[in-house]
C-alpha cells in the first residue's frame, strides 16, 4: 500500500524512488541535458503568456459581440429574455471557446515571431552597424509589426461575427472581412468618428482623476511628504487612470463593431429589423454635406 502502490507506476529501467521521481530525477534518464535548454524556455513561457492574454481578450469580445446580438436581432416590441450577458458566456464556453482559442493562437504565433525577431536583432550588433542590413532590419519589423496589426483586427472582427452566428474561425473571418471590404467608406467613417469620442473620453477621465488627486494633495490639512508640486504622485494617478480608462471605454468599441457588422449583415436581408431601419434612416438624414455639394455644384454652372 501506500509508496510501494504509486512505485509501480514508474516506468521500468529507471532505479529512483517515487519522491526522487517527482522531484525531477527523471532529467537523468533523458537523451539530453535540461540544464542546455534553460535559456530557450522563456520564449515558451512570454507565448503561453500571450496565448492566455489573447485567449482572454478574445473571449471578452465574443461575450460582449453575444449580448450585444440579444439586443439587435430581435423584433419590433419583442422584449430582451432571460440575462443576455450571462447567456452569451455560457454560450462561449459549452461551444465558441475553441474559435477564441484558434483566433489567439495566430495572434499569439506572429506576436511572438516580432518579439523574437527584435531579440535577435538587437544582438546582432555587428549587423546593425551596417546600414544596409539596419534597414532590411527596420523594414521587417516595421512588417512584422503590420501583420501584427492586421491580424489582431481580423480577429476581433471574426470573434465578433462568430458569436452572432455560431461558426468556425475560418469561416467568420472570411464572413468579417466581406462585410468591411463592402462597406468601407462607412466603416471609414465610423471608425474615424468612434476613435476620436473613445480619444475624447479617455483625455477628459485622465485629465479629471488628476486634477481631484491635485485638489486633495493641496487641501488644508493633508500631510505632504515633498515640497512642492508631487509631480511623481500625479503621474501615477494619471497613468492609472489613463489605463482604467482605456479598459472600460474599449467595451464601448467592441459595442460598435457589433452593431456595424449586425447592420451590414441585416441591412443585405429583404426585410430587415426595426433597429436596421432605423440607423438607415438616420444615415439618410445625416447626408446634409452631399446636398450642399450638388447645391453648390449647380450654382457654380
Amino acid at each position: 500500500g501506500g509508496l510501494d502502490g504509486v512505485a509501480a507506476l514508474v516506468p521500468e529501467g529507471r532505479n529512483m524512488s517515487v519522491k526522487e521521481w517527482l522531484h525531477g530525477g527523471f532529467r537523468e534518464t533523458l537523451p539530453f541535458d535540461v540544464e542546455e535548454y534553460y535559456e530557450f524556455f522563456w520564449i515558451y513561457h512570454v507565448w503561453a503568456f500571450l496565448w492566455t492574454y489573447m485567449l482572454l481578450l478574445s473571449s471578452l469580445f465574443m461575450t460582449i459581440a453575444g449580448a450585444v446580438g440579444h439586443w439587435y436581432w430581435r423584433e419590433e416590441g419583442e422584449p430582451i429574455v432571460g440575462y443576455p450577458v450571462v447567456r452569451s458566456f455560457l454560450r462561449l464556453v459549452s461551444y465558441q471557446l475553441g474559435t477564441a482559442a484558434f483566433g489567439s493562437l495566430l495572434v499569439s504565433i506572429i506576436w511572438m515571431a516580432r518579439i523574437t525577431f527584435q531579440m535577435a536583432a538587437k544582438r546582432l550588433k555587428v549587423l546593425r552597424r551596417m546600414p544596409a542590413a539596419g534597414a532590411v532590419l527596420c523594414m521587417i519589423q516595421c512588417c512584422l509589426g503590420c501583420v501584427e496589426w492586421i491580424m489582431k483586427y481580423i480577429n476581433r472582427n471574426a470573434v465578433i461575427v462568430a458569436a452572432l452566428h455560431g461558426e468556425s474561425f475560418c469561416w467568420s473571418a472570411g464572413r468579417a472581412f466581406s462585410l468591411l471590404m463592402s462597406n468601407i467608406l462607412r466603416v471609414a467613417a465610423v471608425s474615424v468618428a468612434s476613435m476620436s469620442l473613445i480619444l475624447m473620453g479617455k483625455l477628459f477621465i485622465t485629465a479629471v482623476c488628476v486634477l481631484v488627486a491635485y485638489a486633495w494633495l493641496n487641501a488644508p490639512g493633508v500631510s505632504k511628504n515633498v515640497s512642492g508640486t508631487p509631480v511623481t504622485t500625479l503621474v501615477v494617478v494619471g497613468m492609472s487612470a489613463w489605463l482604467v480608462a482605456r479598459l472600460f471605454l474599449n467595451v464601448y468599441v467592441v459595442v460598435i463593431d457589433s452593431v456595424l457588422l449586425s447592420f451590414f449583415e441585416d441591412a443585405k436581408s429583404d426585410k430587415p429589423l426595426p433597429v436596421t431601419r432605423h440607423i438607415e434612416g438616420w444615415v439618410q438624414k445625416e447626408k446634409i454635406f452631399d446636398k450642399d455639394e450638388e447645391e453648390d455644384k449647380e450654382a457654380r454652372r
